[in-house]
């Protein structure tokens, strides 16, 4: 995994956290993968005190309708053309991450990938964007602020 889009795309959400006018918090980190992807997201969730509530598998246009969905009610610009970039350069953040590990595997694209509903404390309920890459996966993390 190039974990460097990763830093990156972080850094991209911190901006649009900003344009939601801080009401949502998004982020994106990186974790190990010990054995099925599930088991390991839901290990990582249990140490910050996460419950995961269920793991919906996606690909493209499940992923893309996610954030577009999330953007669209959270972000202070509701220009559908300015949303639909917004997805778009989440995605590739994403693809970035896995494109020159191994050109022929596309984890979204096989439905490895998943979106698990969370629940904590802090944030209550909201949701976590997962792709595997390797022994390693990416979480992106959409979640209004408590």
């Amino acid at each position: 995994m190039n974990e460097q889009p990763v830093f990156n795309l972080d850094g991209y959400l911190h901006s649009l956290r900003r344009l939601s006018g801080n009401k949502c918090d998004y982020w994106a980190e990186v974790f190990e993968i010990t054995g099925d992807i599930k088991f390991s997201f839901r290990e990582r969730a249990n140490v910050l005190e996460v419950n995961i509530l269920d793991f919906i598998p996606v690909g493209y246009r499940e992923l893309e309708a996610f954030f577009e969905t999330e953007f669209r009610s959270s972000l202070k610009s509701q220009e559908g053309d300015l949303i639909k970039l917004f997805v778009w350069d989440v995605v590739e953040y994403i693809q970035m991450t896995f494109r020159d590990v191994d050109p022929e595997v596309d984890p979204i694209h096989e439905k490895q990938s998943f979106i698990a509903r969370a629940q904590s404390k802090f944030h209550g309920n909201y949701s976590y964007v997962v792709v595997p890459v390797k022994t390693k996966a990416i979480a992106v993390g959409v979640a209004a602020r408590a």
